[in-house]
């Protein structure tokens, strides 16, 4: 039975008192409290796991974009694709796509803007025919569009999580809040 003056007692000091304030017995309440701790450690360390992985993640891509990374560039205008690479420099100021027998085409990482995959791809590119392969990279500044394909939908994954990481990274560093 609950306590007559339970509505007077903040509910977590209500739930562990077996004597209510006027000295009648009580029944001892079922807690909650004890199981909501239990639980916050789980998914306290749940994110530092994911933060861990993703830190892992992100450290693995820049070390690859120094050496770069293999990617087939497509033309979204007319769907031509060729290969080439994506690489970052070593001051981690300047990002790089070159095609294959071409020039880079490089930009200011602050610059970085928009990166999206799958769904958010096919919204802007209506027509592309995989967009679960493909990672779209847009700039700010110049407008510039690079459209990479990959062989798997994991590895498309992979580079646009490690993109999107990269450019609030860079933007946090710069101090630009979105």
């Amino acid at each position: 039975m609950p306590c007559c003056c339970m509505h007077d007692r903040p509910p977590e000091a209500a739930v562990r008192i077996d004597v209510c304030r006027t000295g009648r017995p009580m029944e001892r309440l079922p807690s909650n409290t004890s199981t909501a701790r239990d639980a916050r450690p789980d998914r306290h360390e749940r994110r530092a796991q994911e933060k861990a992985r993703l830190k892992d993640m992100a450290l693995e891509f820049f070390a690859r974009a120094g050496e770069g990374i293999a990617v087939v560039l497509v033309d979204p205008a007319s769907g031509s694709s060729a290969s080439g690479s994506f690489r970052i420099d070593r001051c981690f100021s300047r990002g790089f796509f070159r095609q294959r027998g071409s020039v880079d085409h490089g930009f200011p990482l602050r610059d970085l803007g928009e990166v999206c995959q799958g769904e958010a791809l096919r919204r802007v590119l209506p027509h592309l025919e995989s967009p679960a392969l493909c990672v779209l990279v847009r700039t700010t500044w110049g407008a510039e569009r690079f459209l990479c394909r990959f062989p798997t939908a994991q590895e498309a994954s992979r580079f646009q999580q490690s993109m999107t990481i990269l450019r609030l990274s860079v933007a946090s560093a710069a101090g630009i809040v979105e």
